[in-house]
């Protein structure tokens, strides 16, 4: 292939990576939303040039964080070891905290296929389950919280997809 057209190929690929850096996409929600009812949104994309992707999805994701206290004895070898590094211990036992992230809810929906995307608008909604977890900041007393996340991907290939995030408010 002539040199001509690889420098071409690799403008036109370099363009599109800017032009997926400089666009923006709006998500706009009817949050906050209680368990069982629907989150509807609404996603406008504001690209600075016509972008062929090869689909547009979003997803609403609920991650939840639980904090895991345990209390052991310290092992002998644990105990010399302090003591080698000038760490003073005040007790034999030691506590220890394990934090553990899982997914309890992930829906994804395809809003649109492979085409030319630039100022367009999308409409989605998600049932919420009845006995989701409520968006909690600060551990509860259960050692548990839950953020709801929902995200927008417009999947552009070989470039850098242009994404948005909003966190969500379920009560």
């Amino acid at each position: 292939m002539p040199i001509k057209k690889l420098l071409e190929k690799k403008i036109d690929f370099l363009s599109s990576q800017a032009a997926a850096i400089l666009s923006k996409v709006k998500i706009h929600t009817n949050a906050p939303v209680r368990r069982g009812e629907r989150l509807e949104a609404r996603i406008e994309l504001h690209l600075s040039k016509p972008i062929k992707a090869r689909k547009l999805e979003a997803s609403l994701v609920c991650i939840e964080t639980e904090r895991k206290k345990t209390i052991a004895e310290m092992v002998i070898h644990e105990r010399a070891e302090e003591k080698e590094t000038g760490i003073p211990y005040q007790t034999h036992m030691r506590q220890r905290t394990t934090i553990i992230e899982k997914v309890v809810f992930k829906e994804t929906k395809r809003l649109d296929g492979e085409k030319i995307y630039q100022n367009e608008s999308y409409y989605v909604d998600f049932l919420l389950p009845a006995n989701a977890p409520p968006t909690l900041h600060h551990y509860s007393p259960d050692g548990k919280k839950a953020k709801w996340i929902f995200s927008v991907q417009l999947d552009v290939p070989f470039a850098i997809d242009v994404q948005a995030k909003k966190e969500v408010q379920i009560d």
